[in-house]
């Protein structure tokens, strides 16, 4: 066993005897308590960075997943309505273009209205009163036959064009 011997200032005689084991043993708890406590406060330190890190990439990566799904709930909206947009346009157009061409149709196979035909048929129709004086006057004739009713037939056919003319 080593002793040391501390002597106080003042003193003659040592007033301290330590043993130096002793001394060995605080120094190696002194450096053991200061070795765990740094390590603690670096494991602390590391645990907080990489909590930290962590949440900053948990953040991010949310983000990021938010950012890309509104993106994708967007695109696909604006999609579906241009083709919806597109759709009724296309329907729109195609009722018309059938509507036009039932209708073209619809005039070729009637006649449809023409100022020329409708003069013409005014024509014809016309003519037909005119045959029908044909008619009357063929009647006249027969009547001509009998000269006793001619006069009366004259006055029947003034009736017959007056009430056919009304």
């Amino acid at each position: 066993m080593v002793v040391l011997f501390i002597r106080l200032p003042g003193h003659l005689f040592p007033v301290v005897m330590i043993d130096v084991e002793v001394v060995v043993v605080i120094v190696v708890v002194v450096v053991l308590v200061v070795v765990v406590v740094v390590v603690v406060v670096v494991v602390v330190v590391v645990v907080v960075v990489v909590i930290v890190v962590v949440i900053v990439v948990v953040v991010v990566v949310v983000v990021v997943v938010v950012v890309v799904v509104v993106v994708v709930v967007v695109v696909v909206v604006v999609v579906v309505v241009v083709v919806v947009v597109v759709v009724v346009v296309v329907v729109v157009v195609v009722v018309v273009v059938v509507v036009v061409v039932v209708v073209v149709v619809v005039i070729v196979v009637v006649g449809g209205y023409d100022d020329d035909d409708d003069d013409d048929d005014d024509d014809d129709d016309d003519d037909d009163d005119d045959d029908d004086d044909d008619d009357d006057d063929d009647d006249d004739d027969d009547d001509d036959d009998d000269d006793d009713d001619d006069d009366d037939d004259d006055d029947d056919d003034d009736d017959d064009d007056y009430y056919y003319y009304y």
